[in-house]
């Protein structure tokens, strides 16, 4: 199968947004006001489950597999990190333990909720009672009304709709073209607007006030308000999100995006450890940002190709993804395990005269060095 360059880019995009927010958390004061990392968690996971969603169309779902690509690395990075981030000299470990178990939204939650979401994707699709897209939508419905709080099913009950939309929109994209431009234009004018509203603990700004307008006519009128809002701010994101790589094609950022794209699980599941318990930057403010960034971004693509080199470490703490071949047309596959034909696997505005035939079998600290100015390699 094909690679969508499309999807890789917007996938790049995602995990660019994760590693930028995740840095203003660690260096920017009161940073659940600032506007730029409020914008970046108002969609930036809904992102990532409409695209897992999406590039799940068409493809067999195997739970075995899936377990071993997203659960026993959720699991074993929760395990590094707490040597890793000295958690041991303040919690007892059995205690850490069951702190993963209720609920474990901490660290790499996103693996954990994105192979529950797997799982009611296959329940959905092998109903026979109704069509494929009717049982789909009866299991948005229904995951709301799963009880309890452990093992994050409340960020199921969440997360799944995206998955869900990605999906839907994947198989209908063809009746869908022509509201796309329409649509993001309306997301241009309006997203802006209600994202000034937009906190990640707090109901939104104009609550209040809304209180004050319609509650003597309907008690249930703010609640459904204020979940309507909650809903359309990570949609029209994701709306937003998708012109990204036609509005960045001509720099050539949409072939950047893409490559990052390919490599987004190796970033996502070691950049905090770079980011949060070493603190590697440089400079305060928007410079500690962005030099937090990038070096989480390399570090973890360094770290990624590492591990690829031992088996062991390939399965516990990477899935197992492409076990003794740590060449980028084998590295990185992101959050799906699509081939990778039709796409170099570096960004062609950046590396001149090379294509993904010329850097197969290098490793991802072979490609890093390619893309330096200076070219130099191994």
């Amino acid at each position: 199968m094909k690679r969508d360059s499309n999807v890789d880019a917007l996938k790049g995009l995602a995990i660019l947004l994760v590693v930028v927010g995740h840095a203003i958390q660690r260096y920017v004061p009161n940073f659940d006001h600032d506007i730029v990392f409020r914008t970046i968690y108002s969609f930036h996971m809904p992102l990532f489950m409409f695209l897992s969603g999406y590039i799940a169309l068409g493809r067999p779902i195997d739970l075995s597999k899936k377990f071993r690509l997203l659960v026993i690395p959720f699991i074993s990075w929760y395990l590094v990190w707490y040597f890793v981030a000295g958690v041991y000299r303040s919690t007892a470990f059995g205690d850490y333990l069951i702190h993963l178990y209720r609920p474990p939204d901490d660290r790499l939650w996103f693996l954990w909720i994105l192979f529950l979401n797997f799982c009611v994707l296959e329940l959905s699709l092998k109903s026979r009672l109704v069509g494929k897209d009717l049982a789909i939508v009866l299991a948005v419905v229904l995951t709301k009304f799963i009880p309890g709080e452990m093992l994050d099913i409340p960020l199921l009950r969440w997360y799944f709709l995206f998955f869900a939309v990605g999906y839907l929109v994947a198989e209908h994209k063809v009746h869908l073209e022509p509201l796309k431009r329409p649509l993001i234009a309306t997301t241009v004018v309006a997203f802006p607007i209600l994202i000034s509203f937009w906190y990640r603990l707090d109901d939104p700004g104009f609550v209040p006030a809304l209180h004050e307008i319609v509650d003597s006519y309907s008690p249930w009128a703010t609640d459904i308000a204020v979940f309507t809002y909650k809903l359309a701010v990570p949609l029209l994101g994701i709306s937003l999100a998708l012109a990204a790589p036609s509005a960045l094609s001509a720099l050539g950022g949409d072939r950047l995006l893409a490559w990052l794209g390919l490599m987004s699980l190796d970033i996502y599941v070691s950049h905090q450890v770079f980011m949060f318990a070493f603190g590697i930057s440089w400079g305060e403010g928007v410079l500690a940002i962005a030099s937090a960034s990038i070096l989480a971004i390399f570090l973890s693509l360094v770290l990624a190709s590492l591990l690829r080199r031992v088996k062991l470490l390939n399965t516990l703490l990477l899935g197992g993804r492409d076990a003794g071949t740590p060449g980028p047309s084998r590295l990185g596959q992101g959050f799906d395990e699509q081939p990778r034909s039709g796409i170099a696997s570096t960004p062609s505005g950046l590396v001149r005269g090379l294509d993904s035939r010329t850097i197969r079998g290098w490793g991802s600290l072979r490609v890093l060095q390619a893309i330096s100015p200076k070219r130099k390699r191994f």
